[in-house]
């Protein structure tokens, strides 16, 4: 019991002892120790002891060291004065004329042209209160932050050194050689270089100037969000979304969200807008639109991309262009403003508004704006055209549309011959299978011309034309056009013309030329020179058939009342023969080269556009 006592009081001791040295050290290292001083004066005389040093003092607590000219000590109460410099782990440096500070709250307080340095960071104010325990600044009365080659000035701010942030507010000013921001707060993250925006902001740069109500912008990869309202303007052009992105190393601007980028002559407006400020390519996403307000031309689509330098945009997703003499729709479309170059592809429509005019096509090249070739893929393109208030429909394999611009001295000569006045003349064709619509005719051919100049529709190569029961038929047919409405038709070499009475019964005329004359858009007249001969069959008051007449001779002519025959002209020396119905037989009754059509005649538009 003796042996287990001694070692109870023993152990207790050691324990006591220990408690004692720890409690000791705890407040050994709570207090400021000087470690030197030229001359140090005690005072006693009061209730606390006052320390006074003087010339070359240094003193330190736990990881602070401070310097001074001279201080004094109350209890663990500092005030230092004359060059004084307050260091923290090597990281921390602040240079003042005058220091308070405690050494139980670890909270300074500088004065007097107050420098805190940490790294490449430096902040000058006149007063300061600087935390060593959070390693926190806070400034009251305007301060100057310096890191890199940016300047940031504010009236109020507190820098926390270990987060790595800083807060500045009140007439805030940022600045650099790139920009000069001005904001009442911000908050800048000191190892990423990056500040951000929380309050109403404006940012002037070079050629720019931009407005937000939050957003940052990173100084090392110069990249910038500008949200809440923001504007930018860049010489004389405006640009506004939801929020403007700005990456200063690709040189990109990005808008989202209600974009809209307006220059004086210009307007485009998408979703997003994305563009490149050194090459000037702007991409448009999402109901994109771009308007040319000195022209008037129009482009929208779903994707829209514009090559500033290159002049060429390209569309996507329902396409639209508008320029002051036609509007274009696609799935697709790329065009070179510069040299008037284009391609659409998937359901092309190209609508000529000065002439009323519309081409439907899977695929349409564009050369020199006006100059157009549309081909198709799956069915065949055609061409819609406005004609005495009724639509003709043309269809090929392919179509072909071009604009001439006459020189002075040939303009001069046509003024003369044709008696109009010539600046420019459209000029469209159409190849392989030329096929034509229109309520009161149809036509097909291998080929076909049209100059907007003589209105003149030039068919080739066997063309047929139908018109109610009446089939035309020849080597070259011109079809002439005058106020929109069909004045006559020409049938040039081996012209035949077939009249349907009845199911295999056909009144016919033939010879080198024909012309069928057009009045109040009825027939009024024909003329029919060259080995002219006809085939017609006569009939009484009950439509009933009398006869058939042949006439051979060398002109033609036939006078037509309300589409009905009323008179015949016979020229130089008729031969005519009349055979009674009785001894014929009408469904035999042909000339030489007969040929009946009609099961060509397109009657829809599928008969038209099909490929077989």
């Amino acid at each position: 019991m003796k042996y287990f006592l001694a070692l109870f009081f023993l152990f207790f001791g050691c324990l006591q002892s220990w408690s004692q040295d720890t409690l000791q050290d705890t407040v050994i290292q709570s207090k400021i120790f000087v470690e030197n001083a030229n001359n140090t004066i005690i005072d006693k005389s009061g209730v606390d002891v006052i320390r006074y040093f003087n010339g070359d003092v240094r003193m330190y607590k736990d990881s602070v060291f401070m310097f001074c000219d001279s201080a004094r000590l109350i209890n663990n109460d500092l005030i230092a004065l004359g060059n004084v410099v307050f260091v923290q782990t090597d990281t921390i440096k602040i240079f003042c004329d005058s220091l308070l500070y405690n050494g139980n709250t670890e909270i300074a307080r500088l004065f007097d042209e107050v420098t805190l340095e940490n790294g490449e960071e430096r902040l000058f104010t006149e007063s300061l209160v600087y935390n060593a325990k959070l390693k926190e600044a806070v400034y009251q009365d305007t301060a100057i932050m310096q890191f890199e080659e940016t300047q940031l000035q504010s009236i109020l701010g507190t820098y926390k050194v270990n987060e790595k942030k800083a807060y500045f507010s009140k007439e805030v000013v940022l600045e650099n050689n790139e920009l000069r921001l001005r904001t009442d707060s911000l908050e800048y993250f000191t190892d990423l270089k990056k500040a951000l925006f929380v309050s109403p902001t404006r940012i002037v740069e070079k050629k720019r100037k931009i407005y937000c109500e939050d957003g940052f912008y990173d100084f090392i990869s110069k990249r910038a969000l500008f949200t809440g309202n923001p504007q930018l303007i860049e010489n004389d052009d405006l640009a506004t979304a939801d929020s403007i992105r700005y990456n200063g190393l690709d040189s990109l601007l990005t808008l989202n969200g209600r974009a809209v980028y307006e220059k004086p002559t210009q307007l485009a407006q998408a979703e997003s807008i994305v563009y490149n400020i050194s090459t000037e390519q702007t991409s448009l996403n999402g109901n994109a639109s771009f308007l040319d307000l000195k022209t008037g031309n129009k482009t929208t689509g779903e994707v829209l991309e514009y090559l500033g330098q290159e002049y060429k945009v390209k569309i996507l997703g329902d396409a639209y262009y508008e320029n002051e003499s036609a509007q274009l729709t696609s799935d697709e479309l790329e065009f070179d403003e510069d040299k008037g170059d284009g391609f659409a592809r998937g359901d092309v429509i190209y609508v000529d508004t000065s002439s009323n005019i519309s081409i439907l096509s899977d695929e349409l090249f564009i050369r020199d704006k006006t100059n157009l070739k549309a081909i198709g893929l799956e069915s065949r393109p055609y061409i819609i055209n406005n004609i005495d208030n009724d639509s003709l429909y043309l269809a090929a394999d392919t179509l072909f549309s071009e604009e001439l611009i006459f020189q002075d001295s040939l303009k001069d000569s046509l003024d003369f011959l044709i008696q109009i006045d010539v600046d420019t003349a459209k000029r469209f064709w159409a190849f392989d299978e030329v096929r034509i619509l229109k309520s009161d005719f149809t036509a097909i051919c291998d080929s076909l011309s049209f100059n907007d100049q003589d209105s003149i529709f030039k068919l080739f190569k066997n063309p047929v034309v139908w018109s109610d029961s009446t089939q035309f038929a020849g080597d070259t047919i011109y079809i002439h056009l005058e106020n929109e409405k069909i004045s006559h038709i020409e049938v040039l070499k081996n012209g035949f013309i077939i009249e349907q009475l009845e199911e295999g019964i056909f009144n016919q005329i033939k010879g080198r030329r024909v012309e069928v004359w057009f009045k109040d858009d009825q027939i009024d007249h024909m003329n029919v020179t060259g080995s002219a001969e006809t085939l017609y069959f006569f009939q009484d008051d009950t439509e009933a058939y009398i006869g058939v007449n042949r006439t051979l001779c060398s002109h033609m002519t036939f006078y037509f009342e309300e589409k009905e025959l009323k008179d015949i002209k016979f020229f130089k020396d008729p031969d005519s023969v009349l055979t009674p119905i009785h001894r014929t037989s009408p469904k035999t009754e042909r000339l030489d080269g007969f040929d009946w059509q009609y099961h060509l005649s397109p009657l829809t538009l599928s008969d038209l556009t099909s490929k077989n």
